[in-house]
């Protein structure tokens, strides 16, 4: 599982400008990204751990879910810290999908698809798959470790 030093630093959590509307459809985003071959429930849970994580307000997930019918476009459009932001919904668009242990297809092509409209590049988005995965691995070290303190 996931811990939270990997979410240790947040930029949407220093940017003053962000309005309960910007953070609503970056959960969506990230919902439409999860949810592309539909959101299981650790996905969900992921999600929700998430907003707790930074923002207060339990109702973020639902008024999220109300958006996600809208296309990437509509959702991060009018968003005035996006290029801030980018990286981070980039990210967390895999680490959530990788809640149920898998990335589907589906997910990575709903990921580009968002990507394309944050205008990240390719070797960004592979400089952030690379992470993730040096993450997964150094937890995955780390827990062996633990695991030899045990005996």
């Amino acid at each position: 599982m996931l811990t939270n030093s990997f979410l240790k630093e947040y930029p949407i959590q220093a940017v003053n400008r962000i309005h309960e509307w910007d953070v609503v459809n970056y959960f969506a985003c990230l919902i439409k990204v999860a949810g592309a071959d539909s959101l299981s429930p650790s996905e969900k849970e992921a999600i929700i751990k998430l907003i707790d994580f930074f923002q207060d307000s339990a109702d973020i997930f639902d008024k999220a879910i109300e958006k996600i019918h809208l296309s990437f476009n509509e959702l991060l459009g009018n968003c005035d810290v996006l290029k801030i932001i980018a990286p981070f919904l980039i990210r967390d668009s895999i680490m959530i999908s990788f809640a149920d242990n898998r990335f589907t297809p589906e997910e990575e092509d709903k990921m580009l698809e968002m990507a394309s409209v944050l205008k990240v590049s390719e070797n960004m988005i592979s400089i952030i798959y690379n992470a993730f995965n040096l993450y997964l691995q150094a937890e995955e070290e780390w827990n062996k470790v633990l695991d030899m303190g045990k005996q």
